[in-house]
This record gives C-alpha cells, sequence and structure tokens, in this order.
C-alpha cells in the first residue's frame, strides 16, 4: 500500500494562508532488474530478452530524441529533447554574438506520461496517509555538531548532508546551512556540487 503525505506551500504572498497538497511517499527505488523478472514470471520472455528490450528501446528513444524527433510510445509516453547552452556560454543577446550549433548541447530528455499508464497506475494505487516523522531536538551547540561531523569524517572519508542531519538532530535546511558555514569558515572541506555535494575533512 503507498503512503502519502500532506505537503505545505510557502506563503510567498504573506497572505498568512498556507495551502497543502499530497504527495507520495517513496518507499524505495525498483531498479530494471527487478522489473524483469517480475515480468519474465508473468509471461515467456527471460530476464535477459526483457532487459536487453528496453536497452534496445532506449538507445533507439535517445537517438531519435538527438535527431529531433519527438518520440511518442504508446501506453508509456512521450520523450522530447532539452537543449541548453553549454557550461561557460554566455546567453544569446539581441545585437550581441549569436550562438551557434557548437555552443549548445543536449542537457536532458524531457517525458511527458501517456494518459493510458497515468490511468493504470491509478487503478493500481491504493493510498494511506503516512505517520508525520517526529521531530529531533537538535543536539548541544554549534560546536559539539561540529565536533560530531569530525568524529565521523575521521571514521569515513565524505558525509553529506542527510548523514550530518541524522547525527545532529537538524532538520536537513538546517543541517545544509551549517555544513555550507562551516566550509565558509574553513572548518570542513568539501567535493562535488549540487545533489553530490559531499563533505570531507579540511
Amino acid at each position: 500500500m503507498a503512503k502519502y503525505i500532506m505537503t505545505q506551500l510557502p506563503d510567498l504572498n504573506g497572505a498568512g494562508k498556507h495551502i497543502t497538497y499530497p504527495k507520495m511517499q517513496i518507499a524505495e527505488r525498483i531498479g530494471l532488474q527487478e522489473l524483469a523478472h517480475k515480468i519474465s514470471m508473468a509471461s515467456s520472455f527471460t530476464e535477459g530478452d526483457v532487459v536487453g528490450l528496453v536497452a534496445l528501446l532506449c538507445d533507439e528513444i535517445a537517438s531519435k530524441v538527438a535527431e529531433g524527433y519527438s518520440v511518442k510510445v504508446d501506453g508509456l509516453g512521450t520523450f522530447t529533447a532539452k537543449l541548453a547552452l553549454r557550461k561557460g556560454i554566455d546567453r544569446e543577446e539581441e545585437g550581441g554574438t549569436k550562438r551557434n550549433a557548437t555552443s549548445i548541447e543536449l542537457r536532458g530528455i524531457n517525458f511527458r506520461a501517456d494518459k493510458v499508464l497515468v490511468r493504470t497506475a491509478n487503478a493500481h494505487c491504493n493510498l494511506t496517509r503516512a505517520q508525520s516523522p517526529k521531530r529531533q531536538t537538535p543536539i548541544g551547540g554549534e560546536q559539539e555538531r561540529l565536533g560530531r561531523a569530525l568524529a565521523y569524517l575521521h571514521k569515513y572519508p565524505t558525509m553529506n548532508i542527510r548523514t550530518y542531519a541524522s547525527i545532529t538532530g537538524l532538520e536537513r535546511t538546517a543541517a545544509g546551512r551549517e555544513l555550507r558555514a562551516f566550509k565558509q569558515k574553513g572548518l570542513v572541506g568539501s567535493i562535488g556540487r549540487g545533489t553530490h555535494l559531499l563533505y570531507t575533512l579540511p
């Protein structure tokens, strides 16, 4: 049975009213191998057949999207290319330098689910509301939390924001803010960026 939580949108207009909306709580990630196993159990295809066909389908979709096609797979969805300027290239401005093809790259692939897929998923969906997680009380002061972070990093080479939040009792937003402050002061180091950002010993 799937679980959902009610998430509150920020009051950007300062009207004093908060809007909430339901959001699916992700249980875990299911991979191709597990899907292939389930399909093989319900059909004459082997797991290898399914994995091979999916690989060929993905390769063909990528090829056609790269050629400028919108690819629709009935029952699944539609795939289209998402273009962007290459890193380090400034935006084209009126009267300025024109951007040629070498300045642009295929940055991503947009996917829009087919209505049939949505209806099928909805028919299988049986929801129950998840219990609200208990709020943790932050551990000690900033220096004590820094000590915990350094102790962790002496044992393990890297630490992400989720781990720091777990060992200090901070919420993830506050944990990320505190780690960035430590980084600016040179108390911890970091590698990577965005969702791949990891903290290290200085």
